[in-house]
């Protein structure tokens, strides 16, 4: 297990996290959601500690409160607490992960929990698209592409009708994934290290270490790239996402954000600009985001006009006019210096001194990191500038032939010809027009790229230079 202290004696707070890198990733075909229902069940009481929301009562009453999360490559746990009740919190959330106390009638319980949740997610139009019509557009045998949430039809129905004892399942689940090996945990607290060392040691030395291997699978197909999706939101909305396949290595991550901060800019020059002036798109985003472990996607989502949405091939096409002016000039530190998510951050670990002011969602995150980054880096604040990662990244993955495009709007609903099992979306699939290719190719590799394209100007606003200045004129 990987273990990160922190202690601040100015903290008028105790908090503690775990990353386990076990997510619905790997629930069994025939069980999906099974590493959510195990979340839930390991707050339910423990060998050691047997009554029902044990945990969960004891920091409410301390003046906590706790949370956990299932993401499709991890789960999280993380509670704080009042520093003096540090000990008893710990004493509690190590037996999480050494003896839970699995009872049937707290899983059907919590079976019902989840199946609100899923319920709940039923009319958000983001979860939709992202957690069922964007899984339709990946293998069917890889884990990314089935529900992940679960509900009472995959964790109750069908396992009653297929004779499958979702207690034992469940337990074979914990015992098989749940290995020192895969954790990570943060705490940060008032007390002394020691103090906070012998915590840890007494209380997780017999969290098991199983020894399990890390492992990813590619969940892309051929034929799953250069499609077009049609879907009908429950919302009155108008939107194009073209989305990018790529497997992230670590030291890409500035260089997307690089990207990411360009495509979405709004100054004269800039994608957006272009695309207000002949009225096709109110507004961009981008962004990566994790599909499984060193796979991600890039999404470029475009707020269509109703313009935008009858010339939504040209809002694609000048896209790629973009990229390919990104791709025609060298990658400038100057705006690498000056993106926001970068540039800001360092002002404020400039003059923050306290780490006090970490809050439970920063050591989460912190205990993901450790996942993935060697420890002496948790904290670094140096970006070094690599601009041929920039030039790579662009030339290898921004390319028509790495696309997919998703379209959402009511007006499509006479075009859409399938549903889709757990959100009862209705869509169409099918493969972007040779005509469309051709045209996406034409912008992408001119010889000259769009005048009307721009990189940004200098941000004059940002402060570069942070030295006290002398004193050269006394008044007296």
């Amino acid at each position: 297990m990987k273990i990160l202290l922190i202690s601040d004696s100015k903290t008028d707070i105790s908090i503690a996290a775990i990353n386990v890198n076990i997510g619905s990733k790997h629930d069994p075909d025939d069980l999906p959601g099974l590493a959510h229902l195990c979340e839930h069940m390991l707050h339910m009481g423990t060998e050691e500690y047997p009554q029902q929301n044990n945990f969960a009562e004891y920091v409410s009453q301390s003046g906590g409160r706790i949370n956990a999360d299932t993401h499709f490559k991890f789960t999280s746990y993380y509670f704080n607490i009042i520093p003096k009740k540090l000990k008893g919190a710990l004493d509690r959330f190590a037996q999480f992960f050494i003896a839970p106390f699995f009872r049937k009638d707290l899983i059907e319980k919590e079976i019902n929990n989840i199946h609100s949740e899923y319920n709940e997610r039923l009319t958000d139009d983001e979860w939709r698209f992202e957690q069922a019509l964007v899984k339709l557009s990946i293998k069917p045998d890889h884990p990314y592409s089935k529900l992940n949430i679960g509900n009472k039809k995959t964790l109750n129905e069908t396992p009653k009708k297929d004779n499958i004892d979702v207690k034992d399942r469940l337990k074979k689940f914990y015992e098989k994934y749940y290995s020192a090996n895969i954790m990570s945990l943060c705490i940060l607290s008032k007390d002394g290290l020691n103090n906070l060392k012998n915590m840890v040691i007494k209380r997780f030395r017999n969290v098991k270490n199983k020894e399990l291997p890390v492992y990813s699978g590619c969940p892309f197909k051929d034929d799953d790239f250069n499609t077009v999706w049609l879907h009908v939101p429950i919302g009155y909305i108008r939107k194009l996402d073209v989305t990018f396949a790529f497997s992230e290595k670590r030291e890409d991550q500035m260089s997307l954000k690089y990207i990411k901060h360009l495509l979405r800019h709004k100054s004269e020059g800039s994608l957006l600009s272009a695309l207000k002036a002949k009225s096709l798109c109110n507004n961009i985003e981008a962004g990566d985001y994790p599909v499984d472990t060193n796979i991600h996607f890039f999404k470029v989502k475009f707020h269509l006009t109703k313009k935008g949405l009858e010339d939504s091939t040209d809002i694609v096409e000048i896209m790629f006019q973009y990229i390919n002016m990104l791709k025609k000039n060298e990658p400038k530190k100057l705006i690498y210096d000056v993106i926001k998510i970068q540039q800001m951050s360092d002002i404020n670990n400039r003059y923050n001194e306290k780490i006090h002011c970490l809050s439970v969602d920063d050591i989460s995150k912190i205990t993901c990191c450790m996942q993935e980054c060697p420890m002496k880096e948790i904290f670094s604040k140096q970006r070094a500038w690599q601009s041929y990662l920039i030039k790579d990244l662009i030339k290898e993955y921004f390319t028509p032939q790495n696309i997919r495009i998703y379209i959402a709007t009511k007006a499509c609903e006479s075009e859409t010809d399938e549903r889709e099992e757990w959100y009862n979306i209705k869509y169409f699939k099918g493969k972007i027009p040779e005509g469309h290719m051709k045209s996406f190719n034409r912008a992408a590799d001119a010889a000259d790229s769009s005048t009307e394209l721009k990189l940004p100007l200098k941000n004059t606003f940002i402060p570069m230079k942070f030295d006290i200045k002398n004193e050269t004129n006394k008044i007296i």
